[in-house]
């Protein structure tokens, strides 16, 4: 059964916790709140029953701290729509280091499932070196993963990603790329701590690529 989620010209906020009573697979959005962020005309999908019931998940979490990092968010959000993004015990095939987001990455790249354009919400992000001992290293390592919440026409996607102990939103535009704000709406968020101004420090010259949901 398909569910088109038509959005445009929407304004959308973090969601409130809490969720209704009544069932529906379509996703639902959040509470409306103003900000500059969300103008813009999104692109419209079919979802299916699984992916319905994922955004579902990320809408619910969006402002909360649950699953404790990136990866547990991920982690939470797997567990809670059977197993839709990696089979756990075969993720831990792809375990090369102590970081499960490196991890994840490993597993998609193995079966070719890592890609660079044409998103879709609900897909995996991954971005590189954005720890304090990585952010400037030459090598670059897998170290953070988000999900994709919407697609934008101009090429801006947001996603929701654990950071700093809270599930949030931010933005990247690689149509954009070093370019922090067009005046009050974020192109891309920075995903580094550093100075201010410091295009390097950006999602879009974090990213390491998208993870393509079964659908």
């Amino acid at each position: 059964m398909i569910y088109k989620v038509f959005l445009k010209f929407t304004i959308f906020a973090i969601i409130l916790t809490g969720c209704s009573t009544k069932q529906s697979n379509t996703p639902k959005a959040p509470d409306f709140m103003l900000s500059d962020n969300y103008f813009g005309e999104i692109v419209e999908f079919d979802y299916n029953e699984s992916i319905g019931d994922l955004l579902n998940s990320v809408y619910k979490y969006e402002g909360s701290g649950a699953g404790g990092d990136c990866s547990g968010f991920i982690t939470l959000l797997n567990s809670k729509n059977d197993e839709i993004y990696f089979n756990p015990n075969e993720l831990h095939k792809h375990m090369t280091s102590y970081r499960k987001s490196e991890g994840i990455y490993n597993l998609y790249a193995a079966n070719k499932g890592i890609f660079y354009k044409d998103p879709k919400p609900g897909d995996l992000i991954f971005f590189y070196n954005t720890t304090s001992n990585t952010k400037n290293s030459k090598k670059k390592h897998i170290t953070h993963i988000g999900v994709i919440r919407d697609v934008y026409k101009d090429g801006r996607v947001s996603f929701v990603h654990n950071t700093r102990g809270k599930n949030k939103i931010d933005f990247m535009n690689l149509n954009r790329k070093n370019v922090n704000k067009t005046g009050s709406i974020t192109q891309n968020s920075y995903i580094v701590r550093c100075q201010r101004g410091d295009s390097r420090c950006l999602t879009s010259n974090k990213f390491a690529g998208y993870g393509r949901v079964a659908r």
